[in-house]
């Protein structure tokens, strides 16, 4: 990153300036404030992980450093159905909840059956995701994932 033009420091060449709100009315601006992050992680020695697009992992013999970055970026819709089923799940590491869902399916079901697997679809993709980032990070466990 470098300073804007007119807000050049030559006595802290290295500082930049710090955003205080985002560009709200350009659609790619979320997109393009994380590729440019991104690009700036990677040359500095992290990788992006596997498992998130969003966790940049830096890992050397004396550090590894997780960093997570969150970019907003809104989906507007329209014509909510109400009739829609609710999925909902707790996901747990051990004794504790590392994970937690509830909210409205995004289709109508016609039985209850197809909710129920709509629900159990969703909850094997989120503990499938956390699975797959625990083993990134290298925490392993001593019982298999189940979902009751």
């Amino acid at each position: 990153m470098t300073q804007p033009p007119g807000f050049i420091d030559h006595s802290q060449p290295s500082h930049v300036c710090r955003l205080h709100k985002a560009i709200y009315s350009l659609k790619q601006a979320p997109r393009a404030w994380y590729t440019e992050l991104k690009q700036f992680l990677i040359s500095f020695g992290f990788h992006n992980s596997k498992s998130d697009s969003s966790l940049f992992i830096y890992n050397t013999t004396d550090v590894t450093i997780y960093f997570l970055v969150y970019v907003e970026d809104l989906l507007v819709t329209g014509n909510r159905d109400y009739r829609t089923s609710t999925t909902a799940y707790v996901v747990y590491l051990g004794s504790n909840v590392i994970s937690w869902c509830s909210r409205k399916q995004k289709t109508i079901a016609r039985s209850s059956t197809e909710a129920e697997y709509r629900a159990i679809a969703s909850t094997t993709a989120e503990l499938t995701w956390i699975s797959s980032l625990l083993t990134e990070l290298g925490i392993t466990t001593s019982q298999p994932d189940f979902i009751l």
